[in-house]
């Protein structure tokens, strides 16, 4: 502004707190309600950036916050047109998404909503969870754009933006405490064994955890991406293949955890080759930590279904 360079300040979800000036002197400070709502104190700065509330744009006639789908209204923490999924976007046995208004579930301290659309957290030491996300969703855009069809498979198997299909992306800053460099991991969403059933509909969802070490960017980003959605791919595969009022399914689905690493590497080692990367060693990888210290690699991602026959 005016020929001055600024630099903006944000919290864990990518809202702005300060300004500082080029000699590194605060001179703005924001305060924010949990939903966007606030207001400059001992401002000296003027307002240099319009960009406020998770990093998002904030219209200055309307003072509504601009999402790529749709506006936000922070003086009442409202989308002001419902959710553009429809129904599609509305889970039955979670009552905070039937408001088709309703912002991140009404838990906006913890959640962001970067489109308009997709839910998705972070730990709470994670900065910028808003780019993360936004990050992660254009790795798995171009995974969708390969010629490889492991790779198309891999990244297919998020889903899309918006959609309620049982896989829920959290990024943290320590994926794996006990191994730093461990970069991204899938699991059972707590709770569940891996699965929900909905009565009404007579069919299993997944319910997949997938976390993603925080601050990856380009074919880094974009490797890890494709890693762990061939795991989310393995085990959709088994959830898929459940059949209710029939004792057994497709038991031979039902792969350890490391032949799902297995699987993995190899679509890795593809997308390596793509970008001229040299490609891993997987068996040496799975000899060693964290693989080799892990009491569960070798029992089904199902343990407590039937295993492979």
């Amino acid at each position: 502004m005016n020929g001055t360079t600024y630099f903006n300040h944000a919290d864990g979800l990518g809202t702005e707190r300060a300004r500082s000036n080029v000699s590194g002197t605060r001179c703005e400070t924001i305060t924010s309600l949990p939903f966007g709502d606030g207001q400059t104190t001992g401002g000296s700065c003027g307002d240099p950036s319009p960009d406020h509330f998770t990093g998002k744009e904030r219209d200055t006639e309307t003072g509504f916050d601009y999402f790529p789908k749709r506006y936000l209204t922070s003086a009442l923490g409202r989308w002001i047109t419902p959710d553009p999924a429809g129904k599609g976007a509305v889970r039955l046995n979670d009552p905070q998404t039937w408001n088709m208004y309703a912002y991140v579930r009404n838990n906006p301290t913890t959640l962001t909503d970067p489109s308009g659309l997709y839910t998705a957290n972070c730990n709470n030491d994670v900065k910028k969870c808003d780019n993360q996300i936004v990050n992660f969703d254009k790795s798995v855009q171009q995974g969708l754009k390969s010629k490889n069809r492991d790779i198309r498979k891999a990244a297919e198997s998020y889903g899309e933006l918006g959609e309620k299909n049982g896989v829920n992306v959290t990024f943290a800053n320590a994926v794996d405490p006990k191994h730093p460099d461990v970069l991204g991991k899938v699991t059972a969403q707590t709770g569940t064994g891996g699965a929900t059933y909905d009565e009404k509909t007579n069919t299993f969802q997944q319910a997949t955890q997938v976390t993603i070490k925080a601050g990856l960017k380009g074919n880094e980003l974009e490797e890890t991406a494709v890693h762990e959605g061939v795991h989310v791919e393995d085990r959709a595969t088994v959830v898929d293949s459940i059949s209710l009022g029939i004792s057994s399914f497709s038991r031979s689905l039902n792969i350890t955890g490391r032949q799902s690493e297995i699987n993995a590497y190899g679509v890795e080692n593809i997308f390596r080759r793509s970008i001229g990367l040299p490609i891993l060693n997987i068996q040496d990888i799975l000899a060693k930590p964290p693989y080799s210290d892990d009491p569960n690699i070798n029992r089904p991602l199902f343990p407590d279904l039937p295993g492979p026959q």
